[in-house]
């Protein structure tokens, strides 16, 4: 038998698998704010404390308690938390350990930046990803961006090198010497 298929994961590496696998498009400095917050508050409002059998309720205090601090990944991984009956792992001590975990495990990660020129729907969001993931394998953050001047295509950035396929950059390598070649023919 394998020794691979015998180890067991903790229950902090299930809940990080979980946690990154929800977030994967968030930059790191923006995941790491937004998981102390969640710990933070969860720890004074003790929420799975005061509706401890009422998932509902819990979900509707959580969605209050972060409304426009968080972003939408990481309320659904709140969200999940409950559904599995585990929101207390983010508070108090056991929150901060977990919070400590986060940050080792994400320290020297690295971030490539995926932008487009227009938001990508779920589905095909994450199936570019995936092609991505061949190039820059887990534990490589791929975070995704819009920027409207692209005009079409994407630009995928590493920080040591940069792979453009946007229409902007076909335009000024392709388009714009044609033209400018055209217009010295007709010129000269």
């Amino acid at each position: 038998m394998n020794n691979v298929s015998n180890v067991k994961k903790t229950t902090t590496q299930i809940l990080f698998e979980q946690l990154d696998l929800m977030t994967c498009h968030l930059p790191i400095k923006q995941l790491l704010s937004e998981i102390q917050i969640v710990i933070e508050r969860l720890s004074f409002s003790e929420i799975n404390v005061r509706y401890k059998n009422d998932q509902t309720a819990q979900k509707n205090e959580v969605d209050m308690l972060f409304e426009g601090e968080v972003s939408d990944a990481m309320l659904d991984f709140v969200h999940w938390l409950i559904e599995k009956n585990g929101l207390g792992v983010l508070s108090d001590r056991v929150g901060r350990l977990f919070l400590e975990y986060c940050i080792k495990a994400y320290k020297d990660a690295p971030e490539v930046k995926l932008i487009t020129a227009v938001e990508l729907d779920d589905e095909f969001a994450k199936k570019l990803i995936n092609k991505i993931r061949i190039l820059y394998p887990a534990p490589t953050r791929i975070v995704y961006y819009i920027a409207p001047n692209l005009v079409a295509g994407i630009v995928i950035k590493d920080g040591s090198k940069t792979i453009d396929l946007s229409l902007n950059s076909f335009m000024v390598k392709t388009v714009k010497p044609r033209i400018a070649g055209t217009i010295n023919v007709r010129v000269q």
